[in-house]
């Protein structure tokens, strides 16, 4: 029977304290507001409008390099209120690597932890006047990257069998986490890892894009908000065959039936309703559109099912 998994990884070092008297405090605080009368801060740096402030980001690193952790970085990366420091993976640089992104995981890149902390940092070099950067480190092993890096959250896209453990390090120092799935490996992970989030009092998220969706949020949205009335017959799926197999059967008709595609189904929906030029493609005619899919799917539904 293996341990809990809080034995399973390191406790926190207990961190020393600053040995710094008033005086040695207020001389080097003097000092520092004395140099700032003579320095020129760049309008990044200070955050002006449409910039966000080197030191109002989020500090981010990645564990685990592979084709679906190098995806997650691209995309953290991209998120003006996001610095990635730094990336962990044990392997330091190789081939093969797959991901769905790439030709929905037939193609092979190469990937590891050298190749993204160069690719990270050429990405922000092409952010600054100087073109250069050179700010994020790489780890081979996540124990070290969390002893070293104070950072305020970690992206976990390691092995599935390793992503309980990792996170719960992560969890015990109260970073922010997001994990790819599966989160764990047992229910009884997923209980530990949940009530030490809890403890801990931080942000955290399973990766799973398929309900972060807009299509999937607003479906939600629209069926809280009581648009559609009360459910009472839900079909779900988990690829294009089981709603075309419906659609066969007359269970699903008229828009939702060549819906193994939201976005498909909405288009058939808004080509219907021809809805007037300044409306089109507004976030409120989108809710809208939706709302009359869902709704027809569910009538459609319910009147087969009776």
């Amino acid at each position: 029977m293996q341990p809990p998994l809080e034995q399973r990884v390191p406790a926190n070092r207990t961190s020393r304290p600053l040995n710094l008297t008033r005086r040695q405090f207020l001389q080097t605080a003097s000092a520092g507001v004395a140099l700032s009368a003579l320095m020129i801060v760049s309008r990044h740096v200070l955050g002006g409008p449409g910039q966000t402030s080197p030191g109002g980001k989020l500090t981010l690193a990645g564990i685990g390099m592979g084709g679906q952790g190098t995806e997650d970085m691209l995309a953290l990366q991209k998120l003006p209120e996001v610095q990635v420091v730094a990336v962990c993976d044990v392997n330091r640089e190789g081939g093969g690597y797959q991901s769905w992104y790439w030709s929905e995981g037939n193609e092979r890149r190469t990937s590891g932890r050298e190749p993204v902390r160069r690719l990270m940092d050429d990405l922000y070099a092409k952010q600054r006047p100087s073109g250069q950067y050179r700010g994020c480190r790489a780890y081979a092993d996540y124990r070290e990257l969390l002893e070293k890096e104070d950072v305020d959250a970690v992206m976990v896209a390691t092995p599935d069998h390793t992503h309980a453990v990792i996170t719960m390090a992560a969890l015990r120092r109260r970073k922010h986490v997001y994990c790819e799935k599966p989160l764990t490996y047992s229910v009884d992970e997923a209980r530990q890892v949940a009530e030490a989030a809890r403890k801990a009092g931080v942000a955290t998220q399973c990766g799973n894009q398929g309900q972060a969706a807009e299509a999937a949020r607003v479906t939600c949205e629209i069926i809280a908000d009581g648009a559609i009335g009360q459910a009472r017959i839900v079909f779900t799926g988990v690829a294009e065959k089981p709603f075309r197999s419906m659609a066969a059967e007359g269970v699903l008709t008229g828009a939702a039936a060549g819906a193994a595609v939201f976005d498909e189904a909405a288009e058939a929906v808004e080509a219907e309703l021809d809805p007037p030029s300044d409306l089109h493609g507004t976030a409120a005619y989108r809710r809208h559109v939706a709302g009359v899919l869902v709704r027809r799917t569910l009538e459609n539904a319910a009147e087969a099912a009776t």
